[in-house]
């Protein structure tokens, strides 16, 4: 099965109410490999720290509790430092933010689709020859 690179609007709306939390439940649930770079973290914690400075619901024990959840929730790791030159050369040639290249660079390198919310995001995988994940390509697991 081929492995799903899920970025920070997927994993936030794992453990935060967003509209598409439907949607990237359905990633979570199934029987897909989930990889993604270290930074995703990073990424997650300050999207939930963002959520409570604007006062929306978030449970008490969020962050703290959601990143001990998606660290360890199956998902296969990649230190950014692996990632970075890729992610960079991506960004520089398609004037894109780094961050979000290093998704790019682990799903261009392990040949993975990537899953994301990101409109921008999205339209450069597919730029790149990147597939996108849609939830028809999960299957429940018995």
């Amino acid at each position: 099965m081929t492995p799903v690179v899920p970025d920070a609007s997927v994993a936030l709306a794992w453990y935060v109410e967003e509209p598409e939390s439907t949607r990237a439940a359905q990633l979570q649930s199934g029987s897909v490999p989930l990889m993604a770079p270290t930074f995703l973290q990073v990424e997650v914690a300050n999207a939930m720290a963002m959520h409570m400075r604007r006062r929306r619901p978030i449970p008490l024990d969020y962050p703290e509790a959601a990143l001990r959840e998606l660290r360890s929730g199956g998902i296969a790791w990649t230190p950014d430092s692996l990632l970075i030159d890729s992610a960079a050369a991506i960004a520089r040639r398609h004037l894109h933010p780094v961050h979000d290249c290093l998704y790019l660079a682990l799903a261009r390198r392990e040949e993975a689709m990537l899953a994301t919310f990101d409109r921008r995001l999205a339209a450069l995988a597919e730029a790149l020859a990147i597939p996108l994940w849609s939830p028809d390509d999960v299957q429940e697991t018995p």
